[in-house]
């Protein structure tokens, strides 16, 4: 059990889908998430909102990415 614990994944901390808001130089970008899924990416809060395309199955390299993102507070977190 304890060597199966540095596996687990974390039980999604929304109660539903956000957004995390990338921005650079050239364009600002807003990827929405939801169930530790990505769902796509908006250049407004409008379209993020609308998003829903869904990866058909979980993926463990994506959640580790989504992971530091939102776990450890490295972007601004918008509720979708």
């Amino acid at each position: 059990m304890a060597s199966l614990q540095a596996a687990r994944v974390a039980c999604w901390p929304f109660g539903g889908a956000i957004g995390l808001r990338e921005d650079d130089c050239k364009v600002a970008r807003i990827h929405g998430v939801r169930n530790w899924r990505y769902l796509g990416s908006a250049p407004d809060l409008a379209r993020a909102r609308s998003l829903r395309r869904v990866a058909p199955a979980f993926d463990a390299d994506a959640y580790r990415v989504l992971c530091k993102s939102i776990l450890l507070g490295n972007h601004d977190l918008i509720r979708l």
